[in-house]
């Protein structure tokens, strides 16, 4: 936002304050988007609010045919060895994610012109009863991911790792577009978020270019 009014040689205020009125629009107009689909992926991807101290989750809700069903952004405390230094300095830090993800499929939900015929989500313990109580009737498959996926990173690009099928790809792909067209996404740059609720809208504005409907 500072390099954009940098190169308009405006405030950075005037940007900011521009981009939370398009983000807000943006946000109203994915609420009332219509969402038929024969297929809805749902995963969860993290990220930071300034600092690894306070981690954040981002529920992702993606059709067959890649278009952006919704997004919801909440707190989750820290993990590891980040786990004792966050609470020490920050305190306790409530875990959002079952209820960011409720409130993305009871979006979704009441959206949809017809059932989806399969929902698809990959083996966190947690989204079974969650998307039992959202869509009763719809079929959900949980799939386990690839073993040692962290090892193999640095293999994605062979082609053999291209080879293995991944059945929830497009939320997959989806996020990895997040995290290159983002900047505040990115690992190991400068931007970062500062205020969780922007970030959530940011994300309506990229859903809204991403499927290119007109929100002004």
């Amino acid at each position: 936002m500072r390099q954009i009014a940098r190169i308009l040689e405006c405030n950075y205020k005037t940007v900011h304050d521009k981009i939370q009125w398009m983000g807000i629009r943006a946000k109203d107009r994915n609420s009332k988007q219509d969402l038929t689909s024969e297929t809805l992926f749902i995963d969860e991807m993290e990220t930071i609010e300034h600092t690894k101290l306070k981690p954040l989750t981002i529920a992702v809700a993606v059709n067959e045919n890649y278009k952006i069903l919704g997004v919801r952004v909440g707190t989750i405390p820290a993990k590891g060895k980040t786990a004792a230094i966050s609470y020490k300095k920050y305190g306790y830090r409530e875990n959002q994610s079952a209820e960011k993800t409720k409130e993305l499929l009871s979006q979704i939900s009441q959206q949809i012109s017809k059932p989806f015929s399969v929902i698809k989500s990959d083996a966190k313990p947690s989204y079974s009863k969650i998307i039992n109580e959202a869509f009763p009737n719809t079929p959900y498959q949980q799939f386990i991911a690839a073993e040692n996926k962290e090892k193999r990173r640095e293999q994605k690009y062979l082609k053999s790792e291209k080879l293995i099928y991944d059945p929830i790809f497009p939320v997959n792909h989806t996020c990895a577009k997040f995290r290159d067209h983002i900047k505040r996404l990115s690992r190991r740059n400068w931007c970062t978020t500062k205020i969780k609720e922007n970030l959530e809208l940011h994300l309506n504005l990229y859903i809204a270019y991403t499927n290119n409907y007109n929100f002004l």
